[in-house]
């Protein structure tokens, strides 16, 4: 009897679990709810599915409905091809990865989990809404389908870890996990959120089309400090989007990128570590009228435009509004060439690089800041001019080539070379200084000045050097000394072109700036002494050939004296064609005294006589 009614139980049992599965069988709807354990296989043999008769009861039954929602870390690993109806979680940290087999649905909704990860398993054409954090590693190009992405981070480390479809992104970060570079059939629509590379060396790259979109406030880098993203050559940077804001990392388009873009670039240092934006060759900012614009002021980080690669660049306008010098600057090395064709507006620039590049600025700008040239050469060409800038300085060894029509009226710190076809023209409360040279006509206005060395130097100019009435030269010595001339005291060369000086030039001396030691009470100053202050290669202009200059504002010694403890005398002359500033002593009074017991005596031998 027993066995006859255990029998019966089994049969009824087996009738109820095959019409289960032949409903399940039947209808693509139903939705089983993953019961596995923290690891666990999903197949169609393992019962790992709640079916609505309990846990654990059933095997999976392809393109059904499938939910997550164990709380907890876990990996599904799927060893055969799992097909999927809607995936959805309500709870948990799920990594799906495959061992022979693969994972394709309908739509998948990572809403609720905690976070969920794909490894080698995607397949298929689906739908991915992604609203969590999740590792995507691995090859998934089996997967052509859709991802939606919009808040949480998604981490990839392999050229199809996305997939060979399209990723629509509005929020949250892409970051890559070591040098990944997106499979070309990649499609990346962009309207919000970062990307970026994860951590240090770590870098995004694109080869497929890239596109940001109206409305776009996406960001690129920003994610950590000093990553790469690059647009490799054959990608497609486009969209509409009116500025995209590269953060703080490095970003890189190459030369050959497919530069569409209609839209500004924002280099903007919102955080710790610059921003970067590295331009390759042959690129044409231009042709869409992509403007730069420097943002983030007040800060001790950089934001830099740069071309590295040997090549050419083309740029528009430029707009910035850093208040501190040294932190917005345009940079080329290795040769290459960088042509600013709009208006650059704003505050400060610099130019810097390895010495090799050249930037061309081809517009008036309007920028008010300094204009310093660090390294490399600054050409300004056609109406090219700088002269809003508050200050050029031309570092040593970098070059300031002048071939615009417009005059440099701006004041100059020339360590370096200022040179081009151009002219030099100063008027009042500007000042041309340093150590450097000049090849361009120079004229120093009424009010305009000429001070020749950096504390001390020789300035050098081989065209005409014309200093008009009411001009100042301003003059340092710095030792007691008419020896070292451009070490202790200033010195203008004119090596070429002639040197005119018009009535009433003042001539400033200087005796107490930074490491001076002159002491007007030294017995250097007993003595007639002279220094060479232009050394002039043809004969020079003067108009006043008695003084030559006006003898102007004369410093105290390093020590606090005043020059007329001396009781010398200053005075210029002209020597061939150079000029000279010469100090007569005057005698001591012990001398006067000899000399009168000199006369004295001689007066008495005459008497005798």
């Amino acid at each position: 009897m027993i066995t006859q009614w255990f029998n019966k139980k089994l049969k009824v049992l087996s009738l109820l679990a095959g019409t289960l599965i032949t409903a399940l069988s039947s209808s693509a709807q139903a939705q089983l709810v993953w019961d596995g354990t923290t690891d666990s296989d999903w197949n169609t043999t393992s019962n790992n599915w709640d079916a609505g008769g309990g846990p654990g009861i059933a095997p999976w039954v392809n393109s059904n409905d499938a939910q997550f929602g164990l709380t907890g870390a876990g990996t599904v690993t799927a060893t055969e091809a799992i097909i999927a109806g809607t995936m959805t979680f309500t709870d948990g940290a799920y990594t799906f990865e495959a061992s022979g087999g693969s994972l394709s649905f309908t739509t998948l909704d990572t809403t609720g989990a905690a976070s969920v990860g794909f490894n080698s398993v995607l397949a298929g054409s689906g739908t991915i809404t992604s609203v969590v954090d999740g590792n995507w590693n691995g090859d998934n190009s089996a997967f052509t389908g859709t991802i939606n992405h919009s808040s949480g981070s998604i981490s990839i480390n392999n050229a199809n870890s996305l997939g060979t479809g399209t990723l629509n992104m509005s929020g949250g970060d892409l970051l890559s996990v070591n040098q990944s570079i997106l499979n070309n059939t990649v499609t990346v629509n962009l309207t919000g959120g970062r990307i970026g590379g994860a951590g240090p060396g770590d870098q995004l790259r694109f080869a497929g089309a890239v596109n940001f979109n109206t409305g776009s406030t996406i960001t690129i880098g920003n994610t950590v400090n000093n990553r790469t993203v690059a647009f490799e050559s054959g990608s497609t940077f486009g969209g509409n989007a009116s500025s995209v804001t590269i953060g703080r990392s490095t970003t890189f388009l190459r030369s050959g990128t497919n530069l569409t873009y209609t839209g500004d670039f924002n280099i903007q240092r919102t955080g710790p570590g610059d921003s970067v934006l590295n331009l390759g060759d042959g690129l044409d900012l231009t042709t869409n009228s992509n403007n730069i614009n420097f943002n983030g002021s007040n800060n001790d980080r950089q934001r830099i435009l740069e071309v590295t690669d040997g090549g050419t660049v083309t740029l528009d306008t430029i707009s910035q509004n850093e208040t501190t010098a040294g932190l917005v600057k345009l940079e080329t090395t290795n040769s290459s060439t960088l042509n600013v064709n709009g208006v650059i507006s704003g505050n400060y620039i610099d130019i810097t690089g390895d010495g090799s590049g050249t930037t061309n600025f081809n517009a008036v700008n309007t920028y008010t800041g300094n204009t310093n040239v660090n390294a490399g050469t600054l050409v300004l060409d056609g109406t090219g001019s700088v002269n809003d800038s508050a200050e050029i300085n031309v570092a040593t060894g970098a070059t300031l080539t002048n071939n615009s029509s417009v005059a440099l009226t701006t004041s100059i710190v020339a360590d370096g070379i200022v040179n081009g076809t151009g002219t030099i023209v100063l008027a009042a409360g500007n000042t041309l200084t340093g150590s450097g040279s000049t090849s361009l006509v120079t004229t120093i206005e009424s009010g305009g000045t000429l001070s020749p060395g950096n504390s001390p130097g020789i300035f050098t100019n081989s065209a005409d050097l014309n200093l008009e009435e009411n001009s100042v030269v301003e003059w340092e010595l710095i030792d007691n000394t008419a020896a070292g001339r451009g070490n202790n005291f200033d010195g203008v060369d004119v090596t070429g072109g002639a040197l005119s000086i018009e009535d009433n030039v003042d001539f400033n001396l200087t005796f107490d700036l930074g490491t001076s030691t002159v002491d007007f009470t030294d017995s250097f100053w007993d003595s007639d002494q002279s220094w060479l202050v232009f050394d002039n290669s043809n004969s020079p202009l003067i108009t006043d050939t008695t003084d030559i200059f006006n003898l102007g504002t004369i410093s105290l010694d390093s020590l606090g004296n005043d020059f007329s403890v001396t009781q010398g005398a200053l005075a210029f002359s002209q020597s061939g064609n150079d000029i000279f500033l010469n100090y007569t002593a005057i005698p001591e009074p012990s001398t006067f005294a000899l000399f009168g017991l000199g006369l004295g005596a001689l007066y008495f031998l005459r008497r005798k006589k």
